[in-house]
């Protein structure tokens, strides 16, 4: 029964040679292998079995060395080509921070995923956004640039809402470019929605 056990095992890593797996899963594997191979009794069946593990054992840190192998170092050209110029539209954030996400998480070390952030801020923000969003310090990790974005152009914002902010915004710690910054960045927001608006009831009539 045990021979059979780790014979299943070793057929589909065979059968699914294409197949990522998770650490959680080749440790796991890993752990109840061991736990069968102290049901053994006997010698010879404690042999064949170490023979299956040892092809078992290969077989995931083949795995875990293509995983590694296939991150990778930032590229310019590659980034250039995925990830579109974001102009400010709320409706396009999401899918706008999916495509920067899809690219970071192929990134093998955090400096080369600060390179990448670098590279956003510079050269695929429209100047408007430049100057809605960077007016502080700028981020330099993925969260926080996620963070930035989804806050600024948040979907649910309404003229409400702007107006709401307008009247309880003051300049207490904030100098005076940073708060003119603010006041300016909360009145486009308010035309930006104001003409939205509009154009979604005229689309309607």
């Amino acid at each position: 029964m045990e021979i059979e056990y780790a014979s299943k095992i070793l057929a589909n890593l065979k059968k699914s040679p294409n197949r990522t797996y998770t650490d959680e899963y080749i440790d796991k594997t890993l752990k109840d292998l061991l736990n069968v191979r102290q049901k053994i009794v006997k010698k010879e069946e404690e042999y064949e079995f170490d023979l299956l593990l040892g092809r078992i054992k290969l077989l995931l840190k083949h795995k875990v060395d293509e995983v590694k192998t296939k991150m990778s170092k930032f590229d310019l050209v590659t980034a250039s080509k995925l990830i579109p110029e974001f102009q400010g539209d709320y409706l396009e954030v999401n899918n706008y921070l999916g495509l920067i996400e899809f690219y970071h998480d192929t990134l093998e070390n955090e400096q080369q995923k600060q390179l990448l952030i670098k590279f956003v801020l510079a050269t695929k923000l429209s100047e408007k956004v430049k100057n809605k969003i960077l007016t502080e310090a700028k981020p330099t990790t993925f969260e926080d640039f996620k963070k930035l974005l989804k806050q600024t152009y948040k979907s649910y914002k309404t003229t409400s809402n702007i107006h709401s902010e307008l009247s309880q915004t003051n300049q207490r710690g904030l100098n005076v470019n940073t708060f003119g910054s603010k006041i300016e960045n909360l009145l486009a927001s308010l035309n930006e929605l104001q003409i939205k608006n509009a154009k979604l009831q005229k689309n309607k009539l």
